[in-house]
């Protein structure tokens, strides 16, 4: 079991043309998820630059989102609580078959993709921000003392090859401090005495999360690909995903 035990997110991207998987988003996201969304926001210019349609609904501890925007669409995985001031994660990494099955039922209304990117983010949870520099010293195997070292972050990306396909394949290992804040407007006081009317805020939980993000990816070939094929291509990017996970120092990465 790799130290990055709570998986936070994954993300699944199609860039196409074609509108079919939103034509009638309400028939898709039931076929793909098993219910119908319990929401389905539309907008367009000029309420926004570019159109844009989300819909989601939430099943049991997870959220299921599809947004779509002109040359893109993407389905989101993310895990939900009833407290969010805990920072909700899901701790079985099964989650991650789970969801790379329906973004390749998915594939059978995204129309012909060109590229498509499969993105995991993990992360280890410290008792602290002190830990940061110690959690980096390890990531990246280096003797120089790092302790009470912030703002640290390290990305690297090859290329890989499977078979006839290119693959960018970007880790990125960040320090993260989180807070859930609550704001309220302060209507207290008048004029002459008392605060001013404005927004309160209450720092209700915060976290400190050393993340591992694996950005997999495909290289623009020129070509594009049907749904057996985006289905082939989801299979390989889920097989370097899975390899990925194993990378707990930079002197794992291969």
């Amino acid at each position: 079991m790799t130290a990055f035990n709570e998986l936070q997110s994954l993300q699944f991207a199609w860039f196409t043309a074609d509108e079919s998987a939103t034509k009638d988003i309400e028939t898709t996201f039931r076929k793909v998820i098993g219910t119908l969304p319990d929401q389905v926001q539309r907008q367009r210019p000029p309420a926004t630059p570019i159109p844009i349609l989300v819909a989601s609904a939430v099943v049991d501890t997870t959220q299921f989102r599809v947004q779509a925007v002109p040359g893109r669409v993407d389905l989101f995985v993310e895990p939900v609580s009833n407290d969010p001031s805990n920072f909700p994660f899901f701790s079985d990494l099964a989650v991650i078959q789970n969801s790379l099955s329906k973004a390749k039922a998915f594939c059978q209304f995204t129309g012909s993709a060109g590229r498509q990117s499969f993105v995991v983010k993990i992360a280890k949870r410290l008792t602290n921000a002190s830990a940061f520099g110690d959690e980096f010293q390890k990531i990246l195997g280096v003797e120089h003392n790092m302790s009470g070292t912030a703002d640290l972050i390290f990305q690297i990306n090859k290329v890989v090859r499977l078979g006839q396909l290119e693959i960018n394949r970007v880790l990125r290992w960040s320090a993260e401090n989180a807070q859930y804040q609550q704001f309220a407007l302060n209507a207290h006081g008048s004029i002459a005495v008392g605060p001013p009317i404005g927004v309160q805020n209450t720092v209700l939980g915060s976290a400190h999360f050393v993340s591992y993000v694996m950005d997999i990816n495909t290289v623009p070939n020129g070509k594009s690909y049907d749904a057996g094929g985006q289905t082939s291509v989801l299979e390989k990017l889920g097989s370097v995903v899975q390899r990925c996970l194993a990378f707990e120092t930079l002197g794992d990465v291969k």
